[in-house]
């Protein structure tokens, strides 16, 4: 499905909230417009929006952009319109993927589920981890309001998509995750659950990696939710105590792994998150 152009309302605003990205593309856009103005391209991802400049066309026939907007009105195929949430990313038109040589390639547009299950694809323990703390989540969802329980939601499926081979580039799950989420059209608070999710500083830290920086804090009970899904759930998915999964962990990793050093500096940290979650329940 082809677009000849995009139009978004004057009022968006792509620099008051960079990490409220929205991810579109259209196979045949020629022109992206801001009411009066039309998108230039940046060197880093292909047509991110900006205001700075009055027109700039696409000369390739796939091209994305990044909307820093909670929701845009994208026009186009004989004056039809959607609005696209930037939790859910925008479904009208198809989003980037990343290569494994760390271009943008193209899928169509899904959910976190469909990236979850096609690049986990390879790793059939891991993905049932995920599908495992994706039915935790739904568990929790009658604690939040929807929207918050969606983004939880796709935050689930995507939480371990870092350590997908098409996804991995710094080698820490967590961060390549996030980067993924947002380039692929999440909005805020999806990446930044992905980003910090079960004390993914610690490791962080351990590892002297800055790159969490890039990203916000998520409200504290929804990346407990996140974490308390993570640390209930087995490598296998089946639910079990954070206690045995932590402990499995450091198993599974030497002492002088970052993961072991986190895990063994953060237990105690990661059992209070666990515990908050019980509490509200």
């Amino acid at each position: 499905m082809g677009f000849s152009s995009i139009a978004l309302n004057d009022h968006f605003n792509s620099a008051a909230a960079p990490m409220l990205g929205l991810q579109a593309m259209a196979a045949a856009t020629s022109q992206i417009r801001i009411a009066t103005s039309v998108l230039n391209q940046d060197l880093r991802h292909p047509a991110v929006l900006d205001r700075g400049k009055e027109s700039s066309h696409i000369s390739s026939q796939r091209r994305s952009m990044r909307i820093g907007a909670p929701a845009v009105r994208v026009a186009g195929c004989g004056g039809a319109a959607r609005t696209a949430s930037a939790c859910s990313a925008a479904e009208v038109l198809r989003a980037p993927r990343w290569g494994a040589d760390g271009r943008a390639g193209w899928c169509e547009r899904g959910s976190g589920e469909a990236g979850a299950e096609a690049r986990l694809a390879g790793q059939p323990r891991r993905l049932a981890h995920v599908r495992g703390v994706v039915i935790a989540a739904q568990q929790l969802d009658q604690h939040f309001d929807a929207e918050t329980a969606d983004c939880l939601a796709a935050a689930a499926w995507l939480h371990d998509i870092g350590y997908a081979p098409s996804v991995c580039r710094a080698g820490f799950h967590p961060l390549d995750g996030a980067e993924f989420a947002r380039w692929a059209g999440f909005g805020e608070l999806v990446a930044s659950l992905v980003a910090f999710h079960s004390g993914a500083h610690l490791e962080a830290s351990e590892r002297g990696l800055q790159g969490l920086s890039e990203f916000s804090d998520p409200p504290s009970d929804v990346l407990d939710a996140l974490t308390f899904c993570d640390l209930t759930t087995g490598p296998d998915g089946t639910p079990v105590s954070a206690n045995d999964r932590l402990s499995d962990v450091l198993a599974r990793y030497g002492p002088e792994d970052p993961v072991h050093r986190a895990v063994d500096a953060g237990r105690e940290e990661l059992l209070a998150a666990v515990q908050r979650v019980r509490d509200r329940l």
